[in-house]
């Protein structure tokens, strides 16, 4: 049935089983009161037409921490280099894939071995997104998919037999609705299926995901109410555009004092309603009067 989207913050690591790891030891490069280290390879593999390097530079102190990385995608038979630079890349399916236990990463079903990064920039839920690509000849970039507070961990799954990897995230444009904290936001499926080479997101062609999220919340209700599994429900059917089901079930099942707040909001979210205008803020050392049915308070604060 449907994925099962884990959303719990992790240290992120790499496996080291597929990928070397070449000690050398640091150079550094002066930047102001600060040192940054050269590149160094740290991870790299040999795949059938291209290595894969993994690079990161570090900034150094009393307090080292990477500064950035870089993925260098070379061809095993001479031409030109691609870069790729992130925040925190992490080349290896076993770090992030949902249930991926090694094998080869054939996402475009052409019995080649692909290249999936996952790059983060920290953070405690933002931001991740994932860059891909066919190591077929000619190279080909599959894409690169910005995911904010989703992505740390995916699924992959054929979803309609076509022999081409489904990508399967949680879709974070409900987070913090209405004055819910991020635990209790709805964090609907998201769904990124490969057309005419490029990923891209086609979350209504795979309504058994959502049915089957559907399913998994009603289980969830079933044992305590909790108001992420309701909206989560209404942001299923809302996102399969069965809007009156959708309706009908945040009238029933969602219990907050605050509904038509949620409502609106909803509504902005999926684009089927304009944002109210953003209050205008009133100018900087300018009281206001008290008013006459109310006792006068302290003046404003002088900042």
């Amino acid at each position: 049935m449907g994925p099962r989207i884990l959303l719990s913050f992790c240290l992120l690591t790499f496996s080291l089983s597929a990928w070397a790891e070449p000690a050398k030891p640091p150079e550094t490069t002066p930047t102001g009161l600060e040192s940054v280290t050269d590149y160094k390879v740290v991870r790299e593999k040999k795949l059938t037409n291209y290595k894969v390097e993994i690079q990161q530079r570090m900034t150094t102190g009393k307090y080292p921490r990477v500064e950035s990385m870089k993925a260098r995608i070379i061809p095993n038979d001479g031409g030109s280099v691609t870069h790729y630079t992130g925040t925190w890349l992490s080349p290896d399916p076993r770090g992030f894939v949902i249930a991926w236990k090694g094998g080869l990463l054939d996402l475009d079903g052409d019995g080649i071995e692909d290249l999936l990064l996952q790059n983060y920039s920290g953070g405690g839920h933002c931001c991740y997104n994932y860059v891909i690509y066919s190591l077929s000849k000619p190279l080909q970039k599959m894409g690169d998919l910005p995911m904010k507070d989703c992505g740390e961990k995916i699924s992959l799954e054929d979803l309609n037999g076509d022999k081409k990897m489904e990508l399967l995230s949680c879709n974070p444009d409900f987070a913090y609705l209405g004055d819910q904290p991020y635990s209790e936001s709805p964090f609907p499926p998201a769904i990124y299926s490969l057309k005419s080479g490029v990923y891209q997101r086609a979350d209504g062609e795979f309504r058994q995901v959502f049915m089957a999220d559907i399913q998994a919340q009603r289980e969830a209700l079933a044992k305590g109410y909790r108001p992420a599994n309701a909206l989560q429900i209404v942001t299923d059917y809302l996102l399969l555009g069965e809007d009156a089901q959708a309706w009908q079930e945040f009238d029933t099942l969602y219990q907050g004092a605050d509904k038509e707040k949620i409502r609106q909001q909803l509504l902005v979210r999926m684009g089927k309603a304009p944002a109210p205008p953003p209050a205008t803020p009133k100018p900087l050392g300018s009281p206001q009067a008290p008013s006459p049915a109310a006792p006068a308070g302290p003046g404003p604060l002088p900042w």
